[in-house]
C-alpha cells in the first residue's frame, strides 16, 4: 500500500501510526458494578425560584401561620433528601444553608419592599 503526504508532509491514505502502540488504553469506568449509588443534589439554597417561594409563602402568613408553613415544608424536604440517599448529617447541613438563604430573603423583602433581581 502507498502513502501519500499533503503539503505539510502529513500523511493522508496508507497506514496510520499513533506512536506508541505498546501503551494500554485507559481503562474504562464501569457504571453498572456493583458499589456505593451516590446522588447529587442540586443545594436547595441555591434553587433561588423555591427560596423566593417558600418566602414569599411564610411572609404572607401570620406567626404561627409561617411556622407551620416552613415546618411543614422542611419536613417534606427532609423526607425528600433521605429518599436520595443523604446522610442525616448532610441533611441538617442543607437545611440549615437553606433556612439561613430563606431568611435572607424574608429580610430583604422586609428592608427593601422586594427582592432585588438577582439575589435569591
Amino acid at each position: 500500500m502507498t502513502s501519500e503526504t499533503d503539503h505539510c508532509g502529513r500523511t493522508i491514505c496508507g497506514p496510520i501510526t499513533l506512536g506508541d502502540t505498546h501503551r494500554q488504553p485507559p481503562a474504562q469506568l464501569d457504571l453498572f458494578k456493583g458499589g456505593p449509588d451516590v446522588v447529587t443534589v442540586f443545594p436547595l439554597h441555591r434553587r433561588i425560584a423555591t427560596v423566593r417561594k417558600m418566602a414569599a409563602g411564610i411572609a404572607s402568613r401570620d406567626y404561627k401561620g409561617g411556622q407551620r408553613y416552613w415546618s411543614n415544608h422542611v419536613h417534606q424536604e427532609r423526607a425528600r433528601l433521605a429518599r436520595l440517599g443523604m446522610k442525616p448529617e448532610q441533611i441538617d447541613a442543607e437545611i440549615k444553608r437553606y433556612a439561613i438563604e430563606v431568611s435572607r430573603v424574608i429580610h430583604l423583602q422586609e428592608q427593601y419592599g422586594s427582592a432585588p433581581d438577582g439575589a435569591a
